[in-house]
């Protein structure tokens, strides 16, 4: 029976922790699990994102993580001839500006010579 199955599952998981729980389980995972997890199934799917809306998804998912770095990377790899260029530099210069640092200004340096660049002084 499934349902005895999954209970004997979760059971064994509490009587002994070094039997981690499947994904399907995740809502009675603890926080450390339960991030652990999430970022193994974002990477998985970067590596397979194959179109603008799985890049942005990607984006949206490590933003939610409390992740700055490779939302920004991801915004900043955004096609020039892309109808979301200026949208995604200036995501990319909001999000690196949460954090105070060196890192921060350079890719809003970046960001602007982009903008520059590419004929989007004005917008």
């Amino acid at each position: 029976d499934t349902v005895e199955w999954k209970l004997w599952q979760v059971l064994a998981y509490y009587l002994d922790q070094s039997s981690p729980l499947t994904p399907a389980f995740d809502i009675i995972q603890d926080n450390k699990s339960y991030l652990q997890d999430q970022i193994k199934k974002l990477s998985v799917q970067e590596v397979c994102r194959s179109s603008d809306s799985h890049r942005q998804h990607c984006i949206h998912r490590h933003i939610l993580l409390g992740h700055t770095d490779k939302p920004v990377q991801l915004l900043l790899e955004a096609a020039q001839d892309s109808a979301n260029f200026y949208q995604d530099c200036l995501r990319a210069s909001l999000i690196s500006s949460v954090s105070d640092s060196e890192v921060a200004q350079s890719t809003i340096k970046l960001v602007a010579t982009n903008l520059i660049a590419n004929d989007h002084l004005f917008e």
